[in-house]
């Protein structure tokens, strides 16, 4: 569902369904838990996911599991329970999962991007990103680097010939197309799965101390 600036009030109903405000390019509070913004008279109720546009945006998630994707503009986005997916877009985005399994996904993004979980810290091209709460990463098309925090982090590289590293904790890697790749598990019992067809370029270490 498309939103027209303050005069709304969607409901979304049964479904995952997605309410998306990216004609709207000022600055946007979109709460899926209360349905409320920060027009008056304007409501968005039982959605799962928003797309918002190129304002500094606040995003607030459900209970359950959540899409949010902050557009262009430096947004805070905060999943709250529920196992989401967080997607700042361009800008110095501040992302917080909450509980769950929560994901990072930078699936769009348009060069290498460095995704540290230890460290809470996304360095891309057009920002720097703060991560809490969050226990799963997706790169993008390019050479990315991705690394794990102490948890069991669940890590995809995406095309491109990236670097994933889980750390400490029970990690699962995964790798995707297109070049060589170095997957390096680190402390604990991971699971390293190789996309793609050429074994030859991927670098397995398990198990360092």
């Amino acid at each position: 569902i498309y939103a027209v600036l303050g005069t709304d009030a969607a409901i979304g109903g049964l479904g995952r369904d997605t309410i998306d405000t990216t004609i709207f390019s000022g600055n946007y509070l979109v709460n899926l838990q209360t349905g409320l913004t920060n027009f008056s008279g304007e409501s968005f109720t039982e959605f799962e996911a928003v797309i918002s546009g190129n304002g500094n945006d606040t995003l607030i998630g459900t209970d359950g599991a959540n899409f949010m994707h902050g557009g262009a503009g430096n947004d805070s986005i905060l999943g709250g329970v529920g196992n989401d997916t967080l997607s700042g877009g361009s800008g110095s985005d501040n992302l917080i999962g909450g509980d769950g399994l929560d994901w990072v996904s930078y699936a769009s993004a348009t060069a290498a991007i460095t995704i540290d979980l230890n460290m809470g810290r996304v360095f891309a091209a057009d920002g720097t990103d703060t991560l809490s709460s969050i226990e799963a990463a997706l790169g993008g098309a390019d050479a990315d680097s991705l690394l794990g925090g102490n948890g069991n982090d669940w890590l995809i590289g995406g095309d491109g010939g990236d670097t994933l590293m889980g750390g400490v904790g029970n990690d699962t890697l995964i790798g995707g197309e297109g070049g060589m790749e170095s997957l390096i598990g680190g402390a604990g019992d991971d699971v390293i799965l190789v996309g793609g067809t050429d074994l030859a370029s991927i670098l397995a270490l398990f198990n360092l101390p």
